[in-house]
């Protein structure tokens, strides 16, 4: 056999390899997508609430499920809770978020609820979702339903009388009454104050029973609306009993409710720290210096306001937030 032949048969048994090894992969993703079409998809991980979501990035011994009645009906609120790091307990500091769509936590008041532990304190961390305002009685439900219904029918009647009078051809007009300008209308919210004030009643109830053997002083610290419908709740006779109050960004959308934020936060009996910022809500804007005048001309004591650093904070700022509500607690005396 001459050599000149070898690099012949050599690039056909090449060629013959390569093409084999495409038959293969091809009969190889064959198999894998009849396999897959043919096989069950897995069940998708339901979450309520945000515990399993809670429960998969937290130990056990950090996530707290705090059961709350609200219309009749029975709601678990996912509490993320951090212990004290010091021989000596001050107590217990119950963060209440801004109210999420989703249940996002706050990434500011999870590091204040990290770092405060560092200086005695048991830390409490509840985010608000709009899934615990949205609970109605059943009867009301089915009430509610029912009027839809009807006025739904009443609608459809009433445009085919309309159409009817008008013509074919020509739409029915209706005026548009009781239009405002867009800087006096308030959001349109899936919830009153009332409902909010309902759910944080009934929270602080819940907390209270479950964490009521904690020593020390007992402090809340809310956000935005959380801190609004509080207030409204500490003002009324009957209210839960606690040592001090923090306050940050706090409003209300509401013309008439927001103004009402500066003479309740005044007549408080507890101590409060009034957190605000240039990153506040502009309702909240709106009445930061009313708050401060109705307080100073109530001779409330133990009231401060104080400007802090806006907006979410970074790795090298998430102890700005804790220094400052401890610097506050010393000057009480704790």
């Amino acid at each position: 056999m001459s050599k000149r032949f070898l690099p012949t048969k050599t690039k056909n048994r090449t060629v013959s390899i390569v093409v084999c090894a495409a038959i293969l992969l091809m009969l190889t993703s064959v198999f894998s997508i009849n396999a897959q079409e043919s096989s069950p998809e897995p069940p998708q991980k339901q979450t309520q609430n945000g515990v399993d979501d809670l429960n998969y990035h937290l130990s056990s011994d950090q996530l707290s499920i705090i059961p709350i009645s609200i219309n009749g009906q029975q709601i678990e609120v996912p509490a993320i809770k951090y212990s004290a790091r010091q021989a000596i307990v001050k107590g217990v500091t119950i963060l209440i978020g801004e109210i999420q769509a989703q249940g996002q936590v706050d990434s500011t008041l999870n590091a204040l609820a990290k770092s405060l532990p560092d200086w005695g304190w048991h830390t409490i961390l509840i985010t608000p979702t709009q899934a615990y305002l949205a609970l109605k009685p059943p009867e009301a439900e089915t009430e509610s339903k029912a009027t839809n219904e009807n006025t739904e029918a009443g609608n459809v009647d009433e445009n085919a009388n309309t159409s009817s009078l008008s013509g074919d051809n020509q739409p029915a007009l209706f005026p548009q009454v009781d239009l405002k300008s867009n800087t006096l209308q308030a959001p349109v919210l899936e919830y009153t104050h009332s409902d909010y004030l309902m759910f944080i009643k009934a929270l602080t109830q819940g907390i209270n029973t479950r964490f009521a053997q904690q020593p020390g002083y007992q402090v809340i610290y809310a956000n935005g609306k959380s801190a609004s419908a509080l207030i409204a709740l500490l003002s009324l006779p009957e209210s839960p009993q606690i040592d001090a109050l923090i306050v940050n960004n706090t409003y209300w959308p509401s013309t008439e409710l927001n103004r009402l934020l500066p003479q309740q936060l005044a007549n408080l009996p507890m101590p409060v720290l009034d957190l605000i910022s240039m990153s506040d809500n502009s309702w909240a804007k709106q009445t930061s210096q009313a708050r401060a005048t109705a307080s100073k001309v109530n001779l409330k004591p133990m009231y401060r306001q104080r400007e802090i650093i806006g907006g979410a904070l970074s790795l090298n700022q998430q102890d700005y937030l804790a220094k400052e509500v401890v610097g506050w607690t010393y000057f009480l005396g704790w």
